[in-house]
């Protein structure tokens, strides 16, 4: 649940809220990376990413509560190839 970062040049530390699913973490961890690069005008180091309602995340300070920002999930459909089916690889761009 602690996770620590290295957010350009800084540590951070990163705390998610339990909600959180855990296969969106990553691209969470991700957006705080390109986000955050220095600390909270507090001085804190330490961020909270909470789930604010089914779609929304509130990257916020773990002191003073003040928000970073909001990161909003959305779904992408992914069309499944069938089993059995082929699939054609060029092998000319080796």
């Amino acid at each position: 649940m602690f996770k620590r970062e290295n957010l350009g040049g800084m540590r951070v530390k990163i705390i998610f809220d339990p909600d959180i699913p855990k296969n969106l973490i990553p691209y969470i961890k991700q957006a705080i990376e390109e986000a955050i690069e220095e600390p909270c005008e507090c001085g804190c180091d330490e961020v909270y990413a909470s789930m604010q309602s089914e779609n929304n995340i509130d990257v916020k300070c773990y002191d003073c509560g003040t928000s970073y920002f909001e990161l909003e999930i959305e779904e992408v459909e992914v069309e499944e190839i069938p089993e059995n089916s082929s699939t054609i690889v060029d092998s000319s761009e080796k």
